[in-house]
């Protein structure tokens, strides 16, 4: 924001030979291949992924990537980048081509991994509490049936998922030579709270009007909702290979709105109910969170905005107890950590021959 013109510090020793000047950010191509974009992000055009805004230029990285020299020419638009590729010379058809160069590898930790981390860990750790919780309240899930066998088959599933995911990322790499980031996996918390509304609570309910204790209940919505787990992971091992063909079909729009309706109705509209019911200690977290994911505010040292915004919430039911307004009471902790390893289940399956199950799960 200046009349007068004004070197361009990050690019004084660099060998710039285009630059393009879009609606909201900038791209400068180097003699050296390089490309540094700088301006809005907000729809990626940066090339990192709408990873924020940048006020001064930075390398955009990947260009040299996927048997590509380098850019040798940049074009910038409203909210997108287009680089013309100096394509490297054609290898044999015994070279291998399944390593990338030992330059073009990435670090094992980059720019936005911690903050990554803590909101998977969050979101790892809400899952947990609220499956718990939820679960308790609303279908009679006992203690046995949760610590015993639901918790530990969950904590299984991360493990193993995120391990999947990771080696099909490396070999995506390997396979491409283009930088991959592994896809996080745990519990697709539309489909739980979905399957818990739906049809565990349904079954719980039908079974203890039927004359059944509530742990018997308990037990046959717990079997009612391994059910419809097993029912939709054959349903979508039988949709991979028409995947492609059923998004030529079906509009984009359809699947994300029918994904929000869900969402809203099943999970941002209770919290958000939530939040305003105990505004002590929710509005100023809810705030914070808009501004530095929303509005993408940078904390220093990069700190993850997830963390301050946790802790100010703490902090505000430390500070309200001390001057003798608690609005925060959580039980004692009286929980014993035990172990217990994850069961192998088939019990479930009789519940697929039960007319109920069907109803509910249609």
């Amino acid at each position: 924001d200046a009349l007068v013109p004004k070197q361009i510090e990050a690019l004084g020793d660099k060998s710039v030979v285009v630059l393009s000047l879009g609606g909201r950010h900038s791209a400068a191509a180097c003699a050296d291949g390089v490309v540094y974009a700088w301006g809005r992000d907000d729809e990626g055009q940066l090339g990192g992924g709408a990873a924020g805004a940048s006020a001064t230029p930075a390398m955009v990285e990947g260009v040299a990537d996927g048997g590509y020299r380098g850019a040798i020419s940049a074009a910038c638009g409203w909210s997108h980048t287009a680089l013309l590729m100096q394509v490297q010379k054609r290898r044999s058809a015994t070279a291998s081509v399944s390593r990338l160069p030992a330059e073009n590898r990435r670090p094992i930790f980059v720019r936005g991994d911690i903050e990554g981390a803590f909101a998977q860990l969050l979101g790892t750790y809400l899952q947990f509490s609220l499956t718990e919780k939820m679960l308790k309240d609303v279908a009679g899930f006992t203690s046995e049936i949760l610590e015993q066998e639901l918790l530990p088959g969950m904590a299984v599933a991360y493990a193993l998922g995120h391990h999947f995911f990771a080696r099909q990322a490396v070999r995506r790499e390997n396979d491409t030579g283009k930088h991959t980031t592994a896809c996080p996996h745990g519990v697709n918390i539309v489909s739980f709270f979905a399957f818990t509304q739906l049809i565990l609570v349904p079954m719980f309910h039908s079974r203890v009007a039927g004359g059944d204790s509530t742990e018997e209940a308990a037990r046959r919505a717990y079997d009612a909702g391994l059910g419809a787990c097993f029912v939709t992971g054959v349903l979508e091992l039988i949709g991979v290979p028409f995947a492609e063909t059923l998004r030529g079909f079906i509009p984009r729009a359809a699947m994300l709105s029918a994904i929000a309706g869900v969402s809203l109705t099943f999970i941002s509209l209770g919290f958000a109910t939530q939040i305003f019911s105990s505004p002590a200690t929710g509005l100023v977290p809810l705030v914070l969170m808009l501004l530095f994911y929303g509005g993408q505010v940078k904390l220093p040292f990069k700190l993850p905005g997830g963390i301050l915004a946790v802790a100010a919430s703490a902090a505000l039911a430390a500070v309200y107890s001390l001057v003798g307004a608690p609005v925060f009471d959580p039980p004692p902790l009286n929980y014993q950590p035990t172990f217990h390893a994850p069961q192998l289940q088939w019990r479930f399956l009789h519940v697929l021959l039960e007319p109920t199950f069907w109803h509910y799960i249609s």
